[in-house]
Protein backbone atom coordinates (compact mmCIF):
# COMPACT_ATOMS: atom_id res chain seq x y z
CA UNK A 1 0.00 0.00 0.00
CA UNK A 2 1.36 3.58 -1.03
CA UNK A 3 1.95 6.24 2.07
CA UNK A 4 -0.05 9.11 1.85
CA UNK A 5 1.64 11.92 3.03
CA UNK A 6 0.62 13.43 6.35
CA UNK A 7 -0.61 16.70 7.22
CA UNK A 8 0.01 16.44 10.89
CA UNK A 9 3.30 18.41 11.64
CA UNK A 10 4.62 18.30 15.28
CA UNK A 11 3.46 22.11 16.19
CA UNK A 12 2.16 22.94 20.27
CA UNK A 13 1.70 21.29 23.41
CA UNK A 14 -1.05 18.89 24.71
CA UNK A 15 -1.84 17.22 28.05
CA UNK A 16 0.41 14.17 29.80
CA UNK A 17 -1.42 11.71 32.02
CA UNK A 18 0.14 8.98 34.56
CA UNK A 19 -1.49 6.03 35.11
CA UNK A 20 0.43 3.26 37.65
CA UNK A 21 0.92 0.47 35.70
CA UNK A 22 -1.53 -2.47 36.57
CA UNK A 23 -3.33 -5.38 35.03
CA UNK A 24 -5.60 -3.04 33.08
CA UNK A 25 -2.70 -1.96 30.91
CA UNK A 26 -3.12 -4.63 27.99
CA UNK A 27 -0.59 -7.72 27.30
CA UNK A 28 -1.47 -7.14 23.59
CA UNK A 29 -1.36 -3.94 22.88
CA UNK A 30 -3.65 -4.12 19.40
CA UNK A 31 -4.53 -0.65 18.34
CA UNK A 32 -8.23 -1.57 19.57
CA UNK A 33 -6.78 -2.83 22.92
CA UNK A 34 -4.89 0.38 23.28
CA UNK A 35 -7.86 2.53 22.57
CA UNK A 36 -10.15 0.38 25.19
CA UNK A 37 -7.55 0.92 27.85
CA UNK A 38 -7.22 4.93 26.99
CA UNK A 39 -11.12 5.39 26.73
CA UNK A 40 -11.87 3.26 30.38
CA UNK A 41 -8.49 3.69 32.23
CA UNK A 42 -6.97 7.43 31.23
CA UNK A 43 -9.94 10.09 32.44
CA UNK A 44 -8.90 13.96 33.76
CA UNK A 45 -7.90 12.55 37.59
CA UNK A 46 -4.66 11.28 35.70
CA UNK A 47 -3.76 14.77 34.40
CA UNK A 48 -0.31 14.89 36.59
CA UNK A 49 -0.07 18.66 35.46
CA UNK A 50 -0.40 21.47 33.24
CA UNK A 51 3.12 21.20 31.10
CA UNK A 52 5.61 23.84 29.79
CA UNK A 53 7.59 23.72 27.16
CA UNK A 54 5.93 20.47 25.73
CA UNK A 55 6.77 16.63 25.39
CA UNK A 56 9.20 15.12 24.04
CA UNK A 57 10.05 11.30 23.39
CA UNK A 58 13.57 10.21 22.56
CA UNK A 59 15.47 7.13 21.14
CA UNK A 60 18.86 6.56 21.72
CA UNK A 61 20.87 3.67 19.97
CA UNK A 62 23.92 1.34 21.02
CA UNK A 63 25.54 0.42 17.37
CA UNK A 64 28.80 -1.72 15.21
CA UNK A 65 29.98 0.06 12.45
CA UNK A 66 32.81 -0.95 11.04
CA UNK A 67 34.65 -1.72 7.27
CA UNK A 68 37.80 -2.88 5.92
CA UNK A 69 40.71 -1.46 4.81
CA UNK A 70 40.20 -1.06 1.74
CA UNK A 71 36.20 0.10 2.03
CA UNK A 72 35.08 -2.62 0.22
CA UNK A 73 32.88 -4.10 3.27
CA UNK A 74 31.20 -2.30 5.71
CA UNK A 75 28.74 -3.20 8.72
CA UNK A 76 26.24 -1.24 10.26
CA UNK A 77 24.69 -3.20 13.23
CA UNK A 78 22.14 -1.94 15.74
CA UNK A 79 22.87 -3.66 18.96
CA UNK A 80 20.67 -1.75 21.21
CA UNK A 81 17.99 0.57 22.25
CA UNK A 82 17.29 3.20 25.01
CA UNK A 83 14.13 5.86 25.38
CA UNK A 84 12.87 8.40 27.56
CA UNK A 85 10.15 10.82 27.85
CA UNK A 86 10.48 14.30 29.47
CA UNK A 87 8.24 16.82 30.28
CA UNK A 88 7.94 20.24 32.84
CA UNK A 89 5.22 20.67 35.15
CA UNK A 90 3.59 24.40 35.44
CA UNK A 91 2.31 23.53 38.22
CA UNK A 92 3.06 21.14 41.20
CA UNK A 93 2.59 20.59 44.80
CA UNK A 94 4.05 17.56 47.21
CA UNK A 95 1.64 15.20 46.05
CA UNK A 96 2.95 15.63 42.72
CA UNK A 97 6.50 14.82 44.24
CA UNK A 98 5.28 11.23 45.05
CA UNK A 99 4.21 10.49 41.73
CA UNK A 100 7.06 11.47 40.50
CA UNK A 101 9.99 9.90 42.06
CA UNK A 102 10.35 6.36 43.83
CA UNK A 103 11.41 7.27 46.86
CA UNK A 104 8.88 10.19 47.83
CA UNK A 105 5.83 9.01 50.10
CA UNK A 106 3.06 11.73 50.17
CA UNK A 107 0.76 11.69 53.57
CA UNK A 108 -2.18 14.20 54.99
CA UNK A 109 -2.78 15.06 58.58
CA UNK A 110 -6.20 16.85 59.52
CA UNK A 111 -5.07 19.53 62.46
CA UNK A 112 -7.26 21.81 63.82
CA UNK A 113 -9.98 21.28 61.25
CA UNK A 114 -7.11 21.92 58.08
CA UNK A 115 -5.87 19.40 55.48
CA UNK A 116 -1.98 19.74 55.63
CA UNK A 117 0.34 17.49 53.36
CA UNK A 118 4.06 16.79 53.14
CA UNK A 119 6.27 14.52 51.11
CA UNK A 120 9.35 12.89 52.58
CA UNK A 121 12.05 12.31 50.20
CA UNK A 122 15.43 9.75 50.01
CA UNK A 123 16.65 6.74 51.05
CA UNK A 124 16.71 3.79 48.63
CA UNK A 125 15.05 1.70 51.14
CA UNK A 126 11.96 3.38 50.70
CA UNK A 127 11.98 3.06 47.07
CA UNK A 128 9.12 1.71 45.45
CA UNK A 129 9.11 -0.42 42.48
CA UNK A 130 6.00 0.95 40.31
CA UNK A 131 5.97 1.33 36.67
CA UNK A 132 4.39 4.31 35.13
CA UNK A 133 1.94 4.42 31.98
CA UNK A 134 2.96 8.04 30.57
CA UNK A 135 0.49 9.13 27.98
CA UNK A 136 0.21 12.69 25.87
CA UNK A 137 -2.22 13.71 24.09
CA UNK A 138 -1.65 16.22 21.46
CA UNK A 139 -5.04 17.26 20.63
CA UNK A 140 -6.12 18.80 17.08
CA UNK A 141 -10.00 19.16 15.80
CA UNK A 142 -8.51 20.16 12.05
CA UNK A 143 -6.21 16.39 11.57
CA UNK A 144 -7.08 14.56 14.59
CA UNK A 145 -5.55 13.60 18.48
CA UNK A 146 -1.92 12.25 18.92
CA UNK A 147 -1.39 10.21 21.40
CA UNK A 148 1.56 8.77 22.54
CA UNK A 149 2.24 5.92 24.92
CA UNK A 150 5.73 4.98 27.13
CA UNK A 151 5.96 2.99 30.48
CA UNK A 152 8.78 3.78 32.65
CA UNK A 153 10.25 5.15 35.95
CA UNK A 154 12.12 7.76 36.98
CA UNK A 155 15.59 7.35 36.99
CA UNK A 156 17.28 10.91 36.94
CA UNK A 157 16.06 12.49 39.69
CA UNK A 158 14.34 16.31 39.65
CA UNK A 159 15.21 20.11 41.11
CA UNK A 160 12.30 21.51 42.84
CA UNK A 161 13.44 25.22 42.87
CA UNK A 162 12.37 28.26 43.60
CA UNK A 163 13.23 32.21 41.78
CA UNK A 164 12.44 35.37 42.32
CA UNK A 165 11.64 36.45 38.85
CA UNK A 166 9.12 33.90 37.56
CA UNK A 167 7.65 30.20 37.44
CA UNK A 168 9.89 27.20 37.94
CA UNK A 169 8.52 24.10 35.97
CA UNK A 170 9.45 21.00 38.08
CA UNK A 171 11.34 18.78 35.06
CA UNK A 172 10.48 14.84 34.67
CA UNK A 173 12.24 12.50 32.99
CA UNK A 174 10.72 8.76 33.09
CA UNK A 175 13.36 5.78 31.62
CA UNK A 176 11.52 3.96 28.86
CA UNK A 177 10.53 0.52 30.13
CA UNK A 178 10.18 -2.30 27.67
CA UNK A 179 6.50 -2.80 26.72
CA UNK A 180 5.93 -6.25 25.95
CA UNK A 181 8.49 -9.27 25.38
CA UNK A 182 9.91 -8.12 21.78
CA UNK A 183 11.32 -4.96 23.66
CA UNK A 184 9.14 -2.30 21.94
CA UNK A 185 9.90 1.00 23.29
CA UNK A 186 6.43 3.10 22.74
CA UNK A 187 3.30 3.70 21.01
CA UNK A 188 2.32 6.85 18.58
CA UNK A 189 -0.96 6.67 17.99
CA UNK A 190 -3.29 8.60 15.11
CA UNK A 191 -6.41 9.54 16.39
CA UNK A 192 -8.84 9.88 13.54
CA UNK A 193 -10.48 13.48 13.09
CA UNK A 194 -13.77 14.01 15.36
CA UNK A 195 -12.83 11.54 17.81
CA UNK A 196 -14.29 12.59 21.61
CA UNK A 197 -12.55 10.77 24.49
CA UNK A 198 -15.14 9.78 26.97
CA UNK A 199 -12.65 10.36 30.38
CA UNK A 200 -11.57 13.70 28.38
CA UNK A 201 -14.68 15.82 27.02
CA UNK A 202 -13.51 18.74 29.61
CA UNK A 203 -10.29 19.21 27.60
CA UNK A 204 -11.95 19.48 24.35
Amino acid sequence: MAATISKKVNIGSGYVYDVILNESFPAEKTIANLKTWLDTAVDDDNRIGNIKGGFKTDITTSTISDKDDMGEIRVDELTGEDGKVSFALFNSNAQTIERIYPTAKYEEADIEGKKWGMVSVGGIGNKTDEQHVIVFRHPSTADGDTIIIAVGKNMEGFSDEYKPDGVTPLSVAYNIQPVDNTGRLFYKIDVPKGYEWPGLKKLV
